[in-house]
């Protein structure tokens, strides 16, 4: 384990590669409005689990990360190619060089959602309901956001998802290329995709068991539950496929079939999820998918709004 001292530095580092997140052609041209500004902070002062989003300026926004959401991650990347061998399973993880590529890979993956996440929060209009009608935090419901529900938050959260899964899915394609360097001759064409899943669907599993140091608790959250989030993700980033260029386009047969190999693989042969358990999950997380719409509706927040209209 590091100490203070040294997690700063990792904490620099990581806010300093972050610099270029937002800045992307490929994620720009999704819906960032051009006069919009962003940028991270890592509150290194800050070891709870948590993050938010807050207007910082004339049309600027800062993403803050809290110092022990990002040793989690930073934890849970060193971990996962073990405890999930399913994960990145055509590459020669016995060699240490090609297993810290995959390790950064992950860390840089998940932390880049949830940045993608909380930028989209703003993106969407959703801060107007937010704390003092600027601030968007995560896990925890604060101040004007115990004015909504926990049924309208579940569904804020949802499109901020939706959101996060086409911008981490313009950073995938950037990488494609070294991950095809790396990985074996057994790797297919498919496994690629199905690999970029497994990776955000252990991320929503471990939100769901996230632990508070200060609290020694389980931390508070109103987003949709893990099954739902990993079905909303898997969907919008196989539905999007075809529009990308370098791409070869997916038939519809084909997008099911990654979908579930990867659903089913991760929650029936690794998480022991039963079957029938399984088609309960995906039965429940298709009907929450079909609600969030008429709730952004009701809300009233399209005016707010700093990007293209999108439908969940």
């Amino acid at each position: 384990m590091y100490t203070e001292s040294e997690w700063k530095v990792i904490f620099n580092n990581i806010e300093s590669n972050s610099i270029n997140l937002f800045h992307a052609k490929d994620v720009v041209d999704v819906y960032k409005d051009k006069n919009t500004r962003f940028k991270i902070k890592i509150i290194d002062s800050n070891y709870s689990i948590n993050a938010k989003v807050y207007r910082s300026g004339e049309s600027e926004y800062t993403i803050e990360m809290f110092g022990g959401l990002v040793i989690a991650l930073y934890n849970l990347s060193t971990d996962a190619m073990d405890k999930f061998p399913h994960m990145f399973k055509n590459y020669d993880k016995n060699d240490a060089e090609t297993k810290e590529y995959l390790r950064q890979y992950l860390f840089y993956a998940w932390f880049d959602f949830i940045a993608f996440h909380e930028w989209s929060h703003a993106l969407c209009g959703h801060l107007i309901l937010g704390e003092g009608k600027s601030l968007w935090t995560e896990f925890r419901v604060h101040s004007n956001q115990d004015k909504l529900s926990c049924y309208a938050s579940m569904r804020l959260e949802a499109e901020a998802d939706s959101y996060a899964t086409k911008f981490v899915l313009a950073r995938f394609i950037d990488i494609l290329p070294s991950l095809r360097q790396m990985a074996t001759k057994d790797q297919v064409e498919t496994d690629y995709y199905i690999d970029h899943l497994f990776i955000y669907f252990v991320l929503f599993d471990f939100f769901g068991t996230l632990i508070d140091p200060k609290k020694d608790s389980k931390v508070e959250s109103t987003h949709p539950e893990p099954f739902h989030r990993s079905f909303i993700f898997a969907s919008f980033t196989m539905g999007v496929f075809k529009d990308i260029k370098g791409i070869s386009p997916l038939s519809v047969p084909e997008v099911n079939d990654i979908i579930s190999k990867a659903t089913l693989a991760h929650y029936v042969l690794s998480e022991k999820m039963s079957g029938d358990d399984f088609f309960i999950k995906m039965m429940s997380a298709a009907a929450f998918m079909g609600t969030v719409d008429d709730t952004l509706a009701t809300l009233n927040i399209k005016d707010y709004r700093i990007c293209k209209t999108q439908k969940l």
